[in-house]
């Protein structure tokens, strides 16, 4: 078991002293879902036809067996086209417009809103434990409402305890905190280092000198090009 230490404490960002840049990753949380989902092939075929492809990333070797189950589960019979859902959640994470686009859908949503819809959709159970009722059932709905085949594979890849596995829906977000983890310092940090960069960081992103901030993104961006 390892402990992943990504995180600068806040009480201590007030003693940065000199002209630092924060530089983070977009809208992480559906980015890293998104990333997870793009292990999952769409037949050219069908559009209702879904494989799976093998897992190329530490972090989720041990949940390749609840990716298939979930992808399995899905209806094959699905009158809602997976080709056009999945390609629509991936570009809209990947251009870093996530947020946006998904309040465009409706009129009373704001920014914030949809933050804590998607920590929801991942962090939270599927049921509470006396069995009865859906934790923060309406930000399921709302999103369920805009992507129902991805709300639905979320839903069963936090659903192991059927399976006796005990607390199961925690696998889904800590996977996910795992690959942020290694993307960020097992792999850019690391390399960033190498380069002479002394970087900060802070979950998905990295405190750095000014003058240090072109280069800092462009390793950044490669790596994020070489692993994916």
């Amino acid at each position: 078991m390892a402990i992943y230490y990504t995180c600068l404490d806040k009480d201590l960002r007030q003693f940065i002293k000199g002209k630092y840049v924060n530089i983070d990753l977009q809208n992480s949380q559906p980015v890293l879902l998104s990333l997870l989902l793009n292990t999952i092939n769409y037949s050219t075929n069908s559009d209702s036809t879904l494989c799976y492809k093998k897992l190329k990333f530490k972090p989720f070797k041990l949940y390749e067996n609840k990716v298939v189950r979930a992808v399995s589960l899905i209806p094959k019979s699905s009158s809602i086209s997976c080709n056009e859902e999945f390609i629509k959640f991936k570009n809209s994470c990947l251009v870093g417009r996530f947020y946006d686009e998904f309040i465009s859908e409706f009129d009373d949503l704001y920014r914030d809103d949809v933050k804590r819809l998607m920590f929801a959709i991942l962090f939270s159970s599927n049921k509470f434990k006396n069995g009865v009722g859906v934790p923060y059932s309406n930000e399921k709905k709302v999103f369920k409402s805009v992507y129902p085949l991805i709300y639905e594979i979320t839903k069963t890849l936090k659903d192991g305890d059927k399976y006796g596995e005990s607390e199961s829906y925690k696998n889904l977000s800590i996977s996910l905190q795992q690959l942020e983890s290694f993307i960020f310092i097992d792999v850019i940090a690391k390399e960033l280092c190498e380069n002479g960069i002394i970087p900060l960081t802070i979950h998905d992103s990295f405190i750095v000198s000014k003058d240090e901030a072109e280069e800092v993104l462009k390793i950044a961006c490669n790596v994020f090009k070489t692993i994916f």
